[in-house]
């Protein structure tokens, strides 16, 4: 590639910086913040590491980004840069991803950059292309885009039942979180001791990224203390971390890495089914956020949530009946959910067969 340059940042994750005044750019598949640049004009930007490598973002300002982040610029005036941006969109998939290094944390090396090469019409000719594929790509982008606008509305309308559901009602108790549940945390778990595949004495090891990023294998470790399995009405919840207040469910048996807070049911009015429901809606997870407060890196730690007060049927009866019936609605929202997964993997793979009749 000896029309550009290529260089990384060199910034690492803390750079980050709520309400910042350029984007800052990570291996992560959405940019953050930040009050720095070092970039300005039209760059291509790839991932070095981790689950995104191979895809290509293209931006044109001033932004910063992260030490392991290559970025494309200097871009020699015989090549448009949205042309060079559909090549590597076409060519670095298979080309970036072919040349990782890694196993359980896969990256790519600066060299791969310089041995990668593409064909380089005339400035008319890569004009034209752009404009076909501009044209195509956002017909395609508005399909993705009523289909997520569907999503949204379907999501909405599950939680304002949410919040009629959960709202106190005569006969109701609030109790605060510290006098219903107790805390635990999963295992810390080097990378290099995660095992890809199950083997006689491993158990699944739940990780962030198993339900941040879609589609990832699941990874198993050797079997630890019995103190850390999931029990059956246990709740994980992220504490640290852009995602933090994520909960998840249902994982009876296997064991959760110390990012997440396991929370225990400590009170015999209180329903596990009741709960889960109550964790993920929008009006305890604005009160989390409020008692965490607003750093770029926020934690969860008992203390901070404690106070956070719950609302909840007497009647266990009632408390089931509630969660039953919010359970059904959120079938439906996950049925769209999966409609729309479907949709943008259909459109995506229809933006190859696009790429690959422009450039084979």
């Amino acid at each position: 590639m000896d029309n550009c340059s290529v260089t990384t940042g060199k910034n690492d994750a803390n750079h980050a910086v709520d309400n910042g005044r350029y984007r800052f750019y990570t291996c992560a598949s959405e940019y953050l913040y930040c009050n720095t640049y070092k970039y300005d004009g039209a760059c291509i930007i790839l991932p070095g590491n981790g689950a995104n490598v191979g895809d290509v973002y293209f931006y044109e300002g001033k932004f910063d980004a992260y030490q392991r982040t290559y970025v494309i610029d200097n871009i020699s005036p015989k090549v448009l840069p949205f042309y060079l941006y559909y090549q590597l969109q076409y060519g670095w998939k298979t080309y970036g991803v072919a040349k990782q290094y890694g196993s359980a944390t896969n990256y790519i090396k600066i060299g791969n950059f310089k041995d990668y090469e593409f064909l380089c019409p005339d400035i008319d000719t890569q004009k034209e292309i752009v404009e076909y594929l501009d044209s195509s790509f956002a017909k395609i982008d508005k399909l993705k885009e009523n289909a997520a606008k569907n999503l949204e509305e379907a999501k909405a309308l599950f939680q304002s039942a949410l919040k009629d559901a959960l709202e106190p009602k005569e006969g109701w108790e609030e109790k605060t979180l510290g006098e219903l549940v107790k805390f635990s945390q999963g295992l810390q778990v080097d990378v290099s001791n995660q095992l890809e595949k199950k083997t006689e004495g491993t158990v699944r090891f739940l990780r962030i990224i198993d339900f941040t990023q879609g589609n990832q294998p699941p990874r198993y470790i050797q079997k630890p203390d019995d103190k850390y399995f999931l029990n059956k009405n246990e709740i994980a919840m992220v504490r640290y971390g852009c995602t933090f207040g994520f909960v998840c469910y249902g994982y009876e048996g296997v064991i959760a890495n110390n990012l997440f807070k396991i929370i225990i049911i400590d009170h015999d009015q209180l329903t596990y089914h009741y709960l889960q429901h109550v964790l993920k809606s929008d009006i305890f997870q604005k009160k989390l956020k409020e008692s965490v407060g607003g750093t770029a890196m926020p934690a969860i730690s008992f203390g901070m949530i404690k106070s956070i007060k719950i609302p909840f049927p007497q009647s266990v009866e009632s408390q089931e009946y509630i969660a039953n019936n919010l359970d059904s609605l959120n079938e439906k929202v996950n049925t769209l959910q999966q409609n729309y997964s479907r949709i943008c993997d259909e459109c995506d793979a229809l933006k190859q067969a696009i790429l690959r009749q422009v450039f084979e």
